[in-house]
């Protein structure tokens, strides 16, 4: 598959800490000189003037985003570092408001791939969150259940999606200046057989037509939950229509009940959840904090598989798990988007709240 192509350079550069009272303890095994896409990355601390980490960093040139490991330990693929020459900067933190150390590294990337990109999805306008409006690319809408009109698990629910910056009304948490608030409040109800529903709604933004051809797809972004505890299932997926309008559903969730992720497979028809071996708990992802995710999923001929999930800088491999075939469906051919989904806990009947934030959502496809 993709990644054992390639020659990970290892980096035999001295490296040195932009604080001069601080000796170079942070150790960066890669990137080199030079890289190829993805990038890969390798560094670790384990402690800084004699205290302990509490978090390794890195982020890209001077842009916003910053991806933090709470182990001191990155070992991770990056598809958001594009070819060409690049600053990667390590950052160790010790619990302060700024980092106990700041390591440089300069890199060529070279062009083995140039996926193209849809950046800053959550930038986007949104329609009215509860219609469905698939024939209007770039907004956002949510998914109504058609007994309830709202959410596509009801329950009395309230949902909306909208732009936030640090001066709206209200405002928001940001990396770059503005994010987007996927907002569900709901009192659970039971159904016929006594069981309290899970509230949940389904955001969606078509980010591309004409996409029948691709078959790498990477969802990149950076998740912030205000109330972890009420998330029973969080789900970001690709999709895309192939020519004759019929849909691969690149999907994958972490989930409570579990504690793992999940990816689809297509089930004779039938779109079924399937588990794999990566630990992932929605509600011990650290609130009110910038999570960065990456998931890749790809497809040779008509089967679709899953390659890999990078979380807070550490990718684990998926082994190439078969997701199946494309869902027959009615699609405008070409057709590529994403899905951004919640699910709560049921909360006994109590009110449910899910609050989360994503900044620098983004689509890597070629």
């Amino acid at each position: 598959m993709l990644f054992r192509s390639y020659a990970l350079a290892v980096c035999a550069c001295v490296f040195f800490a932009l604080d001069i009272h601080a000796s170079a303890q942070i150790q960066v095994q890669s990137p080199g000189s030079t890289s190829s896409v993805p990038v890969y990355l390798e560094a670790n601390v384990s402690s800084c003037n004699g205290h302990a980490i509490t978090g390794l960093s890195y982020s890209v040139d001077s842009g916003p985003f910053y991806t933090m490991n709470a182990s001191g330990q990155i070992n991770a693929y990056d598809f958001s570092i594009s070819p060409g020459s690049h600053t990667i900067r390590f950052k160790a933190w010790t619990g302060g408001p700024s980092p106990c150390q700041e390591v440089d590294v300069n890199t060529d990337v070279s062009n083995n791939i140039t996926p193209a990109t849809s950046p800053n999805l959550d930038d986007e306008q949104n329609a009215v969150p509860v219609s469905q409006q698939t024939s209007t690319p770039l907004e956002w809408w949510g998914v109504p259940d058609p007994a309830t009109g709202c959410c596509i698990d009801g329950n009395g629910s309230t949902t909306t999606t909208y732009r936030v910056t640090n001066t709206s009304n209200p405002p928001g948490p940001n990396l770059d200046g503005q994010s987007r608030v996927y907002y569900v409040a709901s009192q659970a109800t039971k159904d016929p057989k006594g069981n309290y529903y899970d509230p949940g709604e389904r955001y969606s933004i078509i980010f591309g037509e004409n996409g029948e051809n691709y078959t790498n797809f990477v969802y990149d972004a950076y998740i912030n939950m205000k109330v972890p505890g009420n998330i029973f299932a969080i789900e970001m997926d690709s999709n895309q229509a192939d020519a004759s309008g019929n849909v691969y559903i690149f999907g994958l969730e972490c989930v409570l009940g579990e504690g793992i992720w999940k990816y689809t497979l297509n089930n004779n028809g039938a779109d079924q959840w399937q588990p794999s071996s990566i630990a992932c708990n929605p509600q011990a992802w650290t609130a009110n904090t910038w999570h960065h995710v990456q998931l890749y999923a790809y497809r040779i001929g008509s089967t679709v598989y899953y390659h890999s999930i990078t979380f807070d800088g550490q990718t684990s491999f998926l082994g190439d798990a078969v997701g199946g075939n494309p869902f027959s469906k009615n699609w405008k051919p070409g057709v590529l988007l994403i899905n951004f989904q919640l699910d709560a806990i049921g909360n006994n009947g109590s009110p449910t709240t899910m609050q989360v934030y994503a900044d620098g959502l983004s689509l890597f496809y070629w």
